[in-house]
């Protein structure tokens, strides 16, 4: 059964979720809602007799919540509920098409469904909630005895950079003073 006219007064085929890396979409046949939040803060501290000082912006992560519908069968729409919970419970990186604009570099937030009854089963609502990601690496100056850390020796491997940004401190013992375990660990890296 199609959406109702007063639901289906945007329509469009670029109203898509498309998954970062794979290029996994999901795409909307009608637009319900969208909001989007961009905001920035300044903060500032007290200085002596009632001044203050203001330091530089601080941008905040754009905030996109939206209100989407499709159509298709029973076991489509069951699909597309299996795949917003997938990247719901997974740190996906996500990018928003829209007919004007992509919004890329988002995760799933939030996510709450509804099917109508005089839209019978073939008709889905989706909320979506959306934030933007920034990501920020950690660059370590590069001295006298530093080397360049490994991808082994970072805390996570997807935390490592590819590129040679880090450095850490060489170590002063000789690796003969080292205990037995560390030892091991240093040469496997």
């Amino acid at each position: 059964m199609p959406l109702p006219p007063s639901v289906s007064r945007i329509v469009s085929d670029t109203w898509r979720l498309v998954e970062t890396g794979n290029g996994r979409a999901l795409a909307f046949t009608s637009l319900l809602g969208f909001d989007f939040e961009a905001s920035a803060d300044v903060p500032r501290s007290p200085l002596e007799e009632g001044s203050f000082v203001s330091y530089n912006k601080i941008v905040q992560p754009r905030d996109i919540r939206v209100e989407l519908g499709c159509q298709g069968s029973p076991a489509e729409l069951d699909s597309t509920l299996v795949v917003l919970d997938e990247w719901l419970e997974k740190a996906t990186l996500l990018s928003f098409q829209t007919p004007s604009r992509e919004y890329d570099r988002l995760a799933l937030k939030h996510v709450s469904f509804r099917l109508s009854r005089e839209t019978g089963i073939g008709a889905l609502y989706v909320s979506l909630g959306l934030q933007e990601i920034r990501e920020i690496g950690h660059t370590y100056q590069a001295g006298e005895g530093c080397f360049p850390i490994t991808l082994g020796q970072a805390g996570h491997p997807q935390h490592a950079s590819l590129v040679e940004a880090g450095y850490a401190a060489a170590l002063s013992r000789a690796k003969s003073e080292l205990p037995r375990a560390l030892r091991v660990l240093l040469e496997r890296f």
